[in-house]
């Protein structure tokens, strides 16, 4: 049911957007891009994907040994359900990759690809909050009280994290990350099964290797508002860097909700939303959507897919595709 939901809001938004946009222009400015710039974003796209694998293998081989290979390919393999999945929650088919090259059960398996998505998700909404202050700070020429809400905001998720491995709070802050991003016909297994689920999670804190996932996870999203800088940059579209830090983690934020598919709809509104801060105009923003679109989403997805015929991998036995 949410599927097709998504799937109609994110027809409806795209129609909607199509009529109030000159598509001539924005045909015109993707016509004119550089290829220079877009293979640079795509050297940024691949070290993404490598540092995320990494990640995952990381966190894996505090329970089960796991080569980065097969990481990589797990990853993978998740992309071509994520992408057509409301909120990426298709990336959790993975879980059963992860299970087959690890020997560790399905349950395992899964609450460590919710905690791969959780550390993506808490990452992302720490950036996303600084940068939408930070903008707001750079916006309003330095005013003061922004620079008090920055600070607060700082504070704040320091004793969040200091909070964190506590139980309780563990439920508190996991709470809405599982209604989001787990599917209902996994939520009675997870919470059948809190405890282990709760001690992969400490273990994984505990161990020296937080260090290394917790570092990753803050490489991940600058990487992304790097290429996005740069697909920019192919467009002509001139704009200084550190609004794209500011803008892309909230945009990300954004794109992953579960109310439509790839993104598609909400993001070209919220790069319209937010490039018209800077004076972008709205044809210019359109653009570099789409473009991020073409040059992240769909090519990592029909990669994954060539690993998911490989191995036989079938939609209709992921519970998650609906």
């Amino acid at each position: 049911m949410l599927f097709r939901i998504a799937i109609i809001i994110s027809i409806i938004l795209f129609a909607f957007l199509i009529l109030s946009v000159d598509t001539g222009q924005v045909v015109d400015v993707i016509a004119k891009v550089n290829p220079v710039f877009i293979l640079i974003a795509l050297g940024t796209l691949l070290l993404e994907i490598l540092f995320k694998s990494w990640r995952l293998q990381i966190m894996t081989k505090i329970f089960a040994p796991l080569s980065f290979t097969n990481s990589l390919k797990v990853f993978l393999i998740g992309r071509p359900f994520g992408v057509v999945t409301p909120g990426q929650v298709g990336d959790l088919a993975r879980t059963y990759s992860l299970a087959d090259k690890t020997g560790l059960k399905n349950s395992q398996s899964l609450a460590l690809s919710f905690l791969d998505k959780a550390f993506d998700l808490f990452f992302l909404l720490v950036l996303a909050a600084l940068g939408l202050v930070g903008a707001l700070f750079l916006l309003s020429n330095g005013t003061r009280g922004i620079l008090y809400i920055l600070i607060m905001l700082v504070i704040l998720i320091a004793v969040l994290i200091t909070f964190i491995i506590k139980k309780n709070w563990i439920k508190f802050f996991l709470k809405p990350l599982f209604k989001l991003l787990v599917p209902h016909k996994f939520r009675a297994g997870l919470r059948a099964s809190f405890e282990d689920f709760y001690r992969i999670f400490l273990a994984i804190l505990k161990n020296k290797k937080a260090l290394p996932i917790i570092v990753i996870s803050l490489i991940i999203w600058p990487l992304v508002s790097i290429r996005v800088y740069f697909l920019a940059a192919a467009l002509g579209i001139s704009a200084q860097f550190i609004y794209f830090l500011a803008f892309i983690p909230t945009i990300a934020f954004i794109e992953m909700l579960p109310i439509s598919i790839m993104g598609i709809g909400p993001r070209e509104y919220a790069y319209i939303l937010f490039f018209s801060l800077i004076k972008i105009d709205k044809e210019q923003s359109l653009s570099l959507s789409l473009l991020s679109l073409i040059t992240n989403g769909i090519p990592v997805a029909l990669i994954g897919y060539y690993f998911v015929l490989k191995e036989e991998i079938r939609a209709k036995k992921i519970p998650l595709i609906e």
